[in-house]
């Protein structure tokens, strides 16, 4: 039996306040829908280029799946 151990490393590209406790809200029960708010659309848009190849990490299978940036999305 082979035990197999990846290390990655990860670092936070780019980190964004809500505005206030109602954008919280409508954020993240768009994500347990695994549907993306505007805001999170344009801030992926801003920050990944399209241009450059990058892995962006998600948590939650649904919401990698609806997001299409530039680079692959790992989930």
């Amino acid at each position: 039996m082979c035990e197999c151990v990846f290390v990655c490393s990860m670092k936070l590209k780019h980190f964004s306040k809500f505005a206030d406790m109602t954008d919280a809200l409508s954020a993240a029960t768009a994500a347990v829908e695994g549907k993306m708010n505007k805001d999170l659309k344009k801030m992926l848009k801003k920050v990944f280029s399209s241009d450059i190849q990058e892995e962006l990490a998600v948590a939650d299978a649904k919401l990698g799946n609806v997001i299409k940036v530039g680079g692959a999305c790992v989930f």
